[in-house]
């Protein structure tokens, strides 16, 4: 090899290496998505809750369905408190209680009952949140 090939050699070799640098510096800004974030909130207070169990009930059927509605809307009851004759803020607050212990459990009684008919599986308890 002549010193003209050599120096030709590190040349084309330090221009390959500047590219492939170059490509790599770059790659991950070019055609990359941001990633999503997703929303994490924190809370330093413990949500009151009640557990209500399933594992006897056949949530395949109208009669086990309703009978998880009872038991729901039992511990609802002892979660926010039954109706009274209270003022109107209580009230109202006893309104909203409920309407968020309601919709923490249908997530979970939706896929119980899902679970139930289509897999033919028991569900676990399901986990009634109060605020």
């Amino acid at each position: 090899m002549t010193a003209e090939h050599m120096k030709f050699m590190v040349r084309f070799v330090t221009a390959i290496g500047a590219v492939l640098a170059t490509g790599l510096v770059l790659s991950p800004a070019i055609g990359a998505e941001k990633p999503q974030q997703k929303k994490v909130v924190v809370t330093s207070e413990r949500l009151p809750t009640r557990v209500v169990q399933t594992i006897d009930l056949n949530l395949a059927s109208d009669q086990g369905r309703e009978r998880l509605q009872w038991r729901i809307t039992g511990a609802v009851r002892s979660l926010c408190g039954d109706r009274g004759r209270e003022p109107l803020t209580i009230e109202l607050d006893r309104r909203n209680c409920r309407s968020f212990a309601f919709a923490s459990a249908k997530p979970q009684v939706e896929a119980a009952i899902a679970r139930a008919q289509y897999a033919g599986r028991s569900a676990g308890p399901i986990v009634v949140a109060a605020r």
